[in-house]
């Protein structure tokens, strides 16, 4: 878990803090429709979810009438 700040000037970024940085930055990165969701409980992280939506052209059913 990593606890929020609000200090701008503050030190360097633990370790732990880098790579949590990074995972959301990655998972927004590669992500064309969806949502991430970072939960935060007592001011720290606690999890984060991805949810990814894929967009698909027409469908159709068996008989035309869709899925």
């Amino acid at each position: 878990m990593i606890e929020m700040t609000t200090n701008n000037n503050s030190a360097a970024l633990s370790k732990e803090s880098k790579a949590i940085r990074a995972s959301i930055l990655e998972s927004l990165q590669e992500m064309k429709y969806g949502q991430v969701t970072i939960v935060i409980k007592a001011g720290k992280i606690t999890q984060i979810e991805k949810t990814e939506k894929q967009r698909v052209g027409s469908l159709q059913g068996l008989y035309g009438d869709g899925i």
